[in-house]
């Protein structure tokens, strides 16, 4: 399921060598919200990492499946409400053998770091 459009929307991308990074906007209506929890939303991890899946496909044009989550660190709750607006950037960006990328992501608000994403995708 993509997320891009329902939990969140672009609103910028930049690259800068081999760091790619994006703004994104949070949609506090999105139905994910309501229940994940319904007075205090709050972004669930899945979602985080497939934000990071998401935006690693845009950063090489091509469409991946996750195969290994190599470290997640979950380190702030990321809301709509306080954190509508989020960066979140990709480096180390590396093509492997068998069609597989390899990425770091971190994803912030203007005051902090929220969470850091280590993960390998399979090309499909």
């Amino acid at each position: 399921m993509k997320l891009n459009g329902t939990l969140y929307s672009i609103l910028t991308a930049t690259t800068d060598g081999a760091r790619h990074r994006f703004t994104l906007q949070l949609h506090a209506s999105c139905l994910i919200y309501a229940a994940h929890f319904p007075s205090q939303p709050i972004t669930p991890g899945a979602c985080l990492v497939q934000m990071c899946k998401e935006l690693l496909e845009e950063a090489v044009a091509s469409t991946l499946a996750i195969t290994r989550l190599k470290q997640a660190k979950f380190l702030s709750a990321v809301t709509p409400g306080e954190t509508s607006a989020i960066a979140v950037e990709l480096a180390d960006i590396k093509r492997l053998d068998g069609g597989e990328v390899s990425c770091q992501a971190t994803i912030a608000t203007a005051s902090e770091v929220k969470s850091k994403i280590t993960f390998t995708c399979v090309e499909i």
